[in-house]
């Protein structure tokens, strides 16, 4: 759970081991991923064992569960069913002044 204020974000993507790295790391403790995975978020960002600065989850179950903790207001099967094909797509984009993703028009 977040110690103070910051940023979160829900990227999904179906991981295996070998796509895991490119942004978490497989090392889940940040002393190991400086090492192991510098370019990591974990590698780049966290500072100890309880403050690791990213979370993955390990099974869709507990992905809906902490999505829910964080984002409360977020309905996994509705973004699924209406807006998922636009980001698989590449058709939305990126608004930085509001921070949102919208569907390209």
């Amino acid at each position: 759970m977040p110690s103070q204020n910051g940023g979160s974000c829900l990227v999904q993507r179906k991981c295996t081991g070998k796509h895991l790295p490119t942004y978490l790391t497989i090392d889940c403790l940040p002393f190991k991923a400086v090492f192991s995975d510098p370019d990591s978020i974990r590698g780049s960002y966290g500072l100890s064992d309880t403050r690791n600065a990213a979370h993955g989850s390990d099974s869709d179950d507990s992905a809906q569960e902490e999505i829910q903790y964080f984002f409360p207001d977020f309905v996994c099967e509705q973004w699924r069913n209406s807006e998922e094909k636009y980001f698989h797509q590449s058709q939305v984009e990126f608004d930085s002044d509001l921070f949102i993703h919208r569907i390209k028009k």
